[in-house]
């Protein structure tokens, strides 16, 4: 019992601290390069938010559907496969940071504790790098998430 405990502990770990990256990534995007209002859907219309206010009020995954994909002149990925893993990695880290009862006692495929055993631990952080790499132009990259991608590639 004690290895699958420190097995799962560590899997919420790199599910929630993978998750955080994504989140910082999107905000330090924002917070250094966009300089003026943008308009993102609200509800049923289109509301203006200063950069601030996209960073404080838009979810990670409106920043990643709507903001970064304008402001790095990039198309959305949302659909693509690496949306999908980024996806799974949201549900994790929910599931972990907000433990409701089905995560705690579940008996489906739902539980945070079967999605934690029917994947292998180190799919968060290369998810959260796969969607990270996708606002990157080719050789535009930073020399941290190259070094991050030659030395996953690698190991």
């Amino acid at each position: 019992i004690p290895p699958l405990y420190d097995f799962l502990e560590q899997s919420m770990i790199a599910a929630v601290f993978s998750y955080q990256a994504v989140e910082a990534f999107t905000n330090g995007v924002i917070g250094r390069h966009l300089n003026a209002p943008m308009k993102v859907p609200r509800g049923r219309k289109l509301k203006e938010l200063t950069p601030e206010q996209l960073a404080r009020q838009l979810s990670t995954k409106e920043k990643l559907m709507w903001v970064l994909p304008k402001m790095r002149e990039v198309e959305s990925p949302v659909g693509s496969a690496k949306w999908k893993r980024f996806e799974r990695l949201e549900s994790a880290r929910d599931s972990t940071v907000h433990l409701k009862v089905k995560d705690q006692y579940g008996k489906d495929r739902d539980s945070l504790f079967f999605k934690m055993l029917s994947i292998t631990t180190t799919e968060f952080p290369s998810a959260a790098v796969s969607i990270i790499h996708h606002y990157f132009k080719p050789d535009q990259e930073p020399r941290w998430l190259l070094k991050f991608l030659t030395s996953r590639d690698h190991s």
